[in-house]
This record gives C-alpha cells, structure tokens and sequence, in this order.
C-alpha cells in the first residue's frame, strides 16, 4: 500500500497549516512539527485497519495535541497546569461524535466510517496525538530565550483575554444565561411541529460532563446548550461543542476554588489554547471534509462560541442559583 493511500492528500495538504497555527500559539519549532505531526500515526494505523478514513481525524488529534502542548508548556513556565482535563475532554468528545454520526449514519456521504470504526479512529488518532506529545516532550530542549518569548507571549495573550474570566462572573454569566433563553425561546417558535430533539447527543454531553466534574450543575449546563444547538438546528456541529466544555469542566474541577470562582480560573487558563485550538479544528475539519467548507466552518465556530460563552455563563448562574451546601465545619476552618 503507498503513501497517497495511507494518508489521503487532504490530510498531508492540512498539515502545513496546523503547523502554523501550532507555531503562532507555541513559538517553538520543533514543539510545533511534533504536535503537527503526533495525530498522523493514529490515522496511518487506522487506515491500515479499517481501510477508510474519517475526515474530521486529523482535525481532532490536532486539537489534542495543540492542548496537550499547552499544558505541558503551561507546567514548564509556571509550574501549574494538568494534562489530565485534556486526555479525559478528549474521550468524552470522541464518545460525543462517535454518537452523533452513529444517529446521523443515514444524513452522511458516503465513506464515512460507521459503527465501530468511528470510536476506534478516533481512539488511535487521540492515542497518537497525545502519546506522542507526551514522549516527545521529553526529547525537546527548551532554551532561556525561548522560556522568556514564551513568558512574554503568554502574559500577551493573558491581558488581550483578561475579559475571558468575567464571563463566569455573577454579574456577566445572569445576563448571558439571559441572552441564551432568549435565543432559544425565539428558535424554539420556529421549530416546526414535528421537529424531535436528538436526546441521544443531550444525554451523552450531561454524562460525560458529570462524570468529569462530578457536578450537576455542569451537567444540565452542558445538556442545556447542546439543546440550544440543536434549537438552530446546528446539532452535526455538537463534536466542536464537546471538547471545549468537557475541557473546562475537568480544568473546573482540578482547580483549589469552588463554584464560579473556579470556572473564572478555568477560563482565565484555557482560554488562549482554546481559541487556538478550535478555529484551528474547525478550518481543519472544512478542509478535510466533503461537507461544504462554508456550512461546516459556521456551524463549528457558533459551538465553539457556545462552549466558551453560554456554557460557563449557565454553570456560573446555577452556581449562584444554587450554591453548595457548607456545613458549619466547613465555613469556620475556611
């Protein structure tokens, strides 16, 4: 079997690109190959395997892998920042879009990978992706002028999105949970009448950001705006949806604080690798798909905005609705 049929055209054809967005967000060159590099492995094996490709592959471990190095380079500059979040959104945003193209099976091209293929593709392609980034860090140098360029970048990028953490503010996060039943009032009268909700795709999203973030809030916020989505009939955008909120909540979780002060933190540290990522992601899957670049590019960026917006926005507000409890114990040793 040649190359052109391990690894199709398109995919070799995106790789330039998700080099470049990988360099302007890392500043380093041979972090930036490697991770450009990491998904195609998983994608070479898979094909071997499988014998058909699916095209948002790539598009997925380059997210991983862009989101990987940016933990690990977090870690080295401040100490902070956890792999973790990473690994775990990046399995529950492969169970979300094997999912969704297992209930949409009839809707696609065809070529598409069905049934069991989806999940084991996407597995390999994630297996590879973050694998590599992990072992191949090891084999990186990292100069002082480099850590100082990548100091000066990161407060760069932490003062263009300072606002990013008021999102989960008291304040902001009512008045956009606000905004978004608007939208979903004013989409929801123009539904028509034997429109049926995808319950399958709520129920996966609420899951599996509950058992990330072993929350309910960050479950119904989660099932919430995946409904929102599928209100404007964006539901074959929920995969760019999945890796973002799942990512938050698990970055939520880790973090010392609790409620909204957590999801500011979160959002204050994810925000910057996120906004890399998922334009990233979403050129990429227009790139590589046979679903028209216009429709896939919209519908990806509004889950994108919907995951980094109205999803911390809504956990934020239930957090205020409904605060946890803290015993008298609790409160005094505090």
């Amino acid at each position: 079997m040649g190359w052109p049929e391990l690894v199709p055209l398109t995919e070799l054809l995106a790789t330039p690109f998700a080099f470049a967005v990988l360099f302007l967000y890392l500043r380093h060159v041979w972090l930036a190959l490697l991770a450009a590099l990491a998904p195609l492995p998983g994608l070479v094996l898979a094909q071997c395997m499988l014998g058909l490709l699916y095209p948002g592959g790539y598009a997925f471990g380059f997210s991983l892998a862009l989101l990987m190095a940016a933990a690990r380079l977090q870690h080295l500059l401040t100490g902070a920042g956890d792999w973790r979040p990473v690994a775990w959104a990046g399995l529950g945003a492969a169970a979300t879009a094997t999912q969704f193209y297992w209930t949409a099976a009839d809707q696609l091209p065809v070529g598409y990978l069905l049934g069991w293929e989806m999940p084991l593709l996407l597995l390999l392609t994630g297996l590879s992706a973050a694998g590599l980034m992990v072992c191949g860090w090891r084999f990186l140098s990292f100069s002082e002028d480099f850590i100082t360029r990548a100091n000066r970048a990161a407060e760069a990028r932490a003062q263009a999105l300072e606002f990013a953490g008021e999102i989960a503010t008291p304040r902001w996060a009512l008045a956009l949970s606000g905004v978004g039943a608007v939208l979903a009032v004013l989409a929801w009268f123009e539904l028509p009448p034997d429109a049926a909700p995808e319950l399958p795709g709520f129920v996966v999203i609420a899951a599996t950001a509950f058992l990330i973030s072993r929350d309910w809030r960050t479950a119904l916020a989660g099932a919430l705006c995946a409904a929102l989505l599928w209100l404007f009939h964006l539901e074959t955008a929920l995969p760019f949806f999945a890796l973002p909120t799942l990512l938050l909540a698990g970055a939520a979780r880790t973090n010392e604080e609790v409620g909204a002060s957590a999801w500011r933190l979160a959002l204050e540290e994810w925000a910057a690798a996120l906004l890399f990522a998922l334009p990233g992601a979403v050129l990429l899957m227009a790139m590589t798909a046979e679903i028209p670049f216009l429709l896939t590019g919209l519908g990806g960026s509004i889950a994108a905005l919907t995951a980094l917006v109205f999803f911390p926005a809504l956990t934020a507000a239930l957090w205020r609705l409904f605060p946890r409890y803290r015993s008298v114990e609790e409160m005094y040793h505090s």
